[in-house]
Parts: structure tokens; sequence; C-alpha cells
């Protein structure tokens, strides 16, 4: 997904499990134009959004969120109930013993999403921040390093 800063659109938080403009967020950083927010377990609004979300971050733009990209796992207990297949059954398709899924990268423009498969890298913060901030610019080809706020 590449994006243009000047182009491109609000996301529909409702449709899209994007985090909350304040929650969770444990950085911001500018690079460029853009304001870059970074939530841990964050809240959402979307609607028939069966994720539990650990990490995300956000690109803004004045005052509109353009991009989101996160760390999610689908909630197998919401989605068996959803579904109306035993959380037993999802367990065994997911090839998991708990109430998750493996952690999977989603990524939100306004009216797309994409994933990128499951997340391989090392869990610990300063690993997962630093990932998460390379996808955001690598978005918008934004030459800029970003700068903590």
């Amino acid at each position: 997904m590449l994006l243009d800063v000047k182009t491109a659109e609000n996301i529909s938080s409702s449709y899209f499990p994007v985090p909350k403009r304040d929650s969770g967020v444990v950085r911001r950083y500018q690079a460029g134009k853009l304001e870059i927010r970074v939530h841990k377990s964050p809240a959402f609004e979307a609607e028939n959004a069966f994720v539990l979300i650990d990490w995300a971050a956000t690109a803004w733009h004045k005052g509109r969120c353009l991009f989101a990209v996160d760390l999610q796992r689908d909630d197998l207990r919401a989605l068996s109930g959803e579904l109306g297949v035993s959380l037993k059954e999802l367990q065994g398709d997911y090839g998991v013993r708990g109430f998750y899924g493996p952690q999977m990268i989603g990524l939100y423009s306004s009216d797309t999403k994409e994933s990128l498969g499951a997340y391989l890298g090392a869990k610990d913060e300063e690993t997962v921040i630093a990932f998460l901030l390379d996808i955001v610019l690598d978005t918008f080809d934004e030459p800029a390093d970003p700068v903590l706020l």
C-alpha cells in the first residue's frame, strides 16, 4: 500500500478497527507532515471487528487519521459466537490453545484493508515500535526520520 499525504482520505473508524485517537498512546512522533501515534492495547469503535489489537501506529495529518497499521489477534470467543462454531473447533483451526489467534499484521487506509500475514518479529517494545514506524514511513514514502514529540 502506498499513500500520498495530500490525497489520502480519512479512515472509517466504524468499519475498520482503527484505534481511537488518544487510546493507549505510548508515544507520538513527527515525520515530515505526518504525526504518528503509537498505541498499546487501544480501544476502537469498529463494528463486527472480532480482534484484539496488541500494538498499532496511526498516521495523522490535519486532524485526520489517514492510515493505521496494527498487530492484532482474532478473538476466538467472539468469532465462535458469531459463526456458531465451537471454540474448541476454532482453536484447532487456528492451531492455538488460548482464546486468541496468532498475531497478524493489518494495514488500513480509507477504504482498503490489507494483511501482511503473521508477525514473526521480536515482541519487545522497541522492536515492535520500530517495525510499525517503518511501515508507516514506507506507506507514505516519507524520507524524514521520525522525531519523538
